[in-house]
C-alpha cells in the first residue's frame, strides 16, 4: 500500500526485488516466496549491489567497467565489485561485516558520553522513572539515554563541525520526601564533541569498515585506481 500510494497507482502487483549478495538459491527462493505469498507477482531478483548501480544508472555510462557498492547500514555492512559490460552488470566480488553498523557508532559515543559525564551523574531507573511525572524540558541523564542522544549527536556531526549533548543530573540535594520535580533537585550538564574527537573515538571501526574494501579488490583482482565508480548507500555513510 505504502509503495502504491508512492508511485501513484491503486495497486501494484508486480515487484522487482532486491536481496544481498551473499544470499544462496535457497534463500533468494524464500525470498520471492514470501513476496508471493503477499499477492505480488515477482518478476525478477537482483543482487541488492546490482540494484543501487541500476538505480544510478551506471550500467549505461559510457567508459565506466567496474564499480564498488559500498553499503552500511544500521547494523551491516556490505561491499560488492561489479562489472558492467554491455549494459549488463554482475557481481564479481563481494564481502562484508554482519556486525558492524550504525548502532556501533552510536555505543561508541554512549560510552564516550558515559566516561565524560560519570556513573555519578546518571540516574538509575527507579530515579528515572519518577522524574518523568516532572515534564522536564530537558532530558534527564541516564544508562538507557546515552544510547538515543549520542545517535542525535552522531547525526549531528554530520552538519556540524562540532555539537554537544546536555542532560539533567542530580545535585546531591535530594532528601527523603523532597520533591523530586523542585528545581533544586537538578542541574544541566553537557559534553561537548568535535567532528575529529568524534572520528578519533570510533578509529577502530572505521578501521574495520574499510577491510571488507581490501578483500574485494584482491577477490576481484584489481587495483583502486581500477573502480570507475562508487556507490555509497546506507546511512552510515553521511557519518562524517
Amino acid at each position: 500500500q505504502i509503495t502504491a500510494d508512492y508511485v501513484g497507482h491503486t495497486q501494484v502487483d508486480k515487484a522487482v526485488i532486491a536481496v544481498p549478495a551473499k544470499f544462496d538459491a535457497r534463500q533468494r527462493q524464500a525470498t520471492a516466496e514470501a513476496y508471493r505469498r503477499a499477492g505480488l507477482k515477482v518478476t525478477r531478483v537482483l543482487e541488492e549491489p546490482t540494484a543501487a548501480a541500476l538505480a544510478y544508472g551506471l550500467h549505461r555510462k559510457p567508459d565506466v567497467h567496474h564499480i564498488m557498492v559500498y553499503d552500511f547500514g544500521g547494523g551491516t555492512l556490505d561491499v560488492s565489485v561489479l562489472f558492467v559490460n554491455d549494459g549488463s552488470v554482475e557481481v564479481i566480488a563481494s564481502e562484508g561485516d554482519p556486525h558492524l553498523g550504525g548502532s556501533d557508532f552510536d555505543q561508541c559515543l554512549a560510552h564516550h558520553l558515559q566516561s565524560q559525564l560519570g556513573d555519578h551523574r546518571l540516574v538509575d531507573l527507579e530515579g528515572y522513572h519518577q522524574s518523568e511525572k516532572c515534564n522536564l524540558a530537558v532530558p534527564v541523564c541516564t544508562h538507557h539515554m546515552l544510547y538515543p542522544l549520542a545517535e542525535a549527536l552522531k547525526r549531528r556531526l554530520s552538519d556540524v563541525p562540532s555539537s554537544s549533548v546536555t542532560c539533567l543530573a542530580p545535585t546531591g540535594q535530594a532528601v527523603r520526601g523532597a520533591d523530586i520535580c523542585a528545581p533544586t533537585m537538578w542541574e544541566e550538564v553537557s559534553v561537548d564533541v568535535s567532528k575529529a574527537q568524534f572520528e578519533s573515538i570510533c578509529t577502530s571501526l572505521f578501521e574495520r569498515s574499510l577491510k571488507p574494501v581490501d578483500y574485494v579488490l584482491e577477490e576481484a583482482g584489481l587495483e583502486k585506481e581500477s573502480i570507475d565508480e562508487v556507490v555509497m548507500v546506507g546511512g552510515t555513510t553521511r557519518i562524517p
